[in-house]
């Protein structure tokens, strides 16, 4: 584990998690929704750590359990300042909740994608067939990890 610090204390993320591209928070938008998979929800908690006071208006944040790591990834969710913590078991089910958040935010709702290009696409899908423009859609990619023995 490597250690943090932020504006919550000490805050330890795991190796495995290592993203590319970092979010930017826009600080204009009404309202941020955050899905993330596994290890990727690192790029939600370095964003906090980094610019969380820049971030206004509603959070929501969609997150599919799919890291062994997911249950301290929930715990470091559900301590940042956010409105609600969505959680699931599949990307599927994670899915269909952002189905259902999308259609009934704001014009200006900026969407925060983490985790592998499957992800991402899907979401860049669901955000254009809900009416959003796919630059409204920020996206951080999952590093691909070596196994190690």
């Amino acid at each position: 584990m490597v250690q943090r610090d932020d504006l919550l204390g000490p805050l330890l993320i795991p190796q495995a998690a290592q993203t590319e591209g970092n979010f930017i928070v826009d600080p204009n938008a009404l309202q941020h929704v955050f899905i993330a998979e596994g290890d990727a929800a690192a790029a939600i908690l370095q964003l906090f750590e980094e610019s969380g006071h820049d971030i206004h208006g509603r959070v929501i944040v969609v997150y599919a359990e799919t890291s062994p790591d997911s249950v301290w990834f929930v715990s470091a969710l559900g301590d940042l300042p956010i409105d609600s913590l969505h959680t699931f078991p599949s990307i599927i089910a994670a899915l269909s909740r952002l189905g259902i958040i999308l259609p009934c935010s704001p014009i200006n709702t900026r969407i925060y994608a983490a985790g592998s290009d499957t992800l991402i696409t899907l979401i860049l899908q669901l955000a254009v067939a809900c009416g959003r423009d796919a630059q409204s859609v920020m996206i951080s990619r999952i590093s691909p990890q070596a196994p190690t023995d």
